[in-house]
């Protein structure tokens, strides 16, 4: 018998009930991020001037193809910088070693995160768990479902950005009130713990960190539902409104 929901890693993709629905992270991608338009332009525009013997004596074409990356290149080594850290992370939660191969700045941020769960006294629920929603159709994966001391459940996300974002309670509140915990390995859809607090975590290769805790109120929580309806408008609705031209 087929699962209801299933997380293809490899692809990164989330299935529920036999449909492919979105992420919280994808869905999150439909905001406006103006301040990301000036970031890769001067991007560009550094790596171009700080490396011109690379593309100078190249045909126009391939000189453009390489430069037009460079933010590509950046994001995705920071991303894989993200995926160590928080494998380290879920391995310590979990009993388990981090993984020897670190760099020294992944082992800076794992420093970090390890002081805020021993200074934070965090009691660890649920680590890197896949929740979905079927009554709005996404899925995704939280960091942490917590508790601090004797304080209430809160469901808690590692970031190694340089400064700590409002657009990350959408997220939080989003996992927050997911309809439930998908097991991969039974099947079976286990009943979600509710948060109505979050934290935020920045961490720093320097092994300090920022702890930032966030409401996950109603209204939060209908900002979310309007990007929701702003995903959908993007990648679906907006394909199918405009008909044939009117014949002249």
């Amino acid at each position: 018998m087929a699962k209801p929901f299933h997380f293809d890693t490899g692809r990164h993709r989330l299935f529920l009930d036999g449909m492919q629905v979105p992420s919280v992270t994808g869905i999150l991608g439909a905001l406006p991020k103006d301040a990301l338009k000036f970031w890769a332009a001067k991007s560009v525009a550094e790596w171009a001037y700080d490396h011109r013997d690379a593309w100078k004596d190249l045909p126009r074409s391939a000189a453009v193809d390489m430069l037009k990356r460079e933010p590509l290149r950046f994001t995705k080594a920071r991303a894989r910088v993200g995926t160590a850290v928080h494998g380290a992370i879920n391995a310590h939660a979990l009993g388990y070693d981090p993984p020897e191969d670190l760099t020294d700045e992944e082992w800076g941020y794992f420093n970090a995160a390890l002081s805020y769960l021993a200074d934070q006294k965090v009691q660890v629920i649920r680590t890197e768990t896949t929740v979905y929603s079927r009554t709005h159709g996404y899925g995704g994966t939280f960091d942490l479902l917590q508790r601090r001391g004797q304080g209430p459940i809160e469901v808690a996300d590692f970031k190694t950005s340089k400064a700590v974002y409002p657009d990350v309670a959408l997220q939080l509140v989003a996992y927050a009130r997911a309809d439930f915990i998908g097991d991969a390995d039974t099947g079976e859809e286990i009943e979600l713990p509710r948060a109505s607090t979050g934290v935020i975590i920045r961490l720093a290769a320097s092994g300090e960190y920022e702890a930032v805790p966030v409401d996950l109120d109603d209204e939060v929580w209908q900002s979310f539902l309007a990007v929701r309806g702003v995903y959908d408008w993007t990648q679906v609705i907006s394909a199918r409104v405009l008909r044939r031209p009117l014949a002249a």
